[in-house]
């Protein structure tokens, strides 16, 4: 159990089933019992919800019986608006940039530690490659894997 519901059950006596504890002042190292509020998932869900913070409202809603869009619908808020305020990812927009620029990084290590693709002979390399397009020719029904026997 953690701390700030063994204080709140001290206090103030059981928990009720289902209901969660609440910091009031929004701070959850501040676990006076003035400062701690039983409430329901709904009641809880509905103060973070208010407040714009997306994030806490996204961890309740995963305990209630709510559709997966509106769980999805709440997860796109929360990560806009920490994007936003730059806690977590990339400024807005710029992800494809910055995975691009990781992409390049990680094929210079590769090449020179021979790691991955870099690590086959070219003779490797041909065999992958003519594989490949093998599949590709049998899966578009434009070549068979197996030759015709001939009488």
């Amino acid at each position: 159990m953690k701390i700030h519901r063994k204080i709140y059950t001290k206090i103030y006596g059981p928990i009720p089933e289902g209901y969660d504890i609440h910091h009031i002042d929004g701070n959850h190292n501040n676990n006076d019992p003035s400062n701690l509020m039983a409430v329901s998932l709904q009641e809880h869900f509905n103060i973070h919800y208010s407040q714009g913070d997306y994030g806490a409202a996204h961890r309740i809603i995963q305990r209630m019986n709510v559709s997966k869009e509106e769980k999805s619908r709440l997860a796109s808020l929360a990560a806009i608006k920490a994007n936003a305020e730059g806690k977590c990812g990339f400024a807005l927009g710029h992800a494809s940039t910055a995975g691009k620029l990781g992409g390049k990084k990680g094929g210079a290590y590769a090449k020179a530690n021979r790691t991955g693709i870099f690590a086959l002979t070219q003779e490797q390399i041909t065999a992958k490659n003519q594989k490949a397009a093998l599949t590709k020719l049998v899966k578009s029904g434009k070549a068979c894997r197996y030759p015709k026997e001939t009488i």
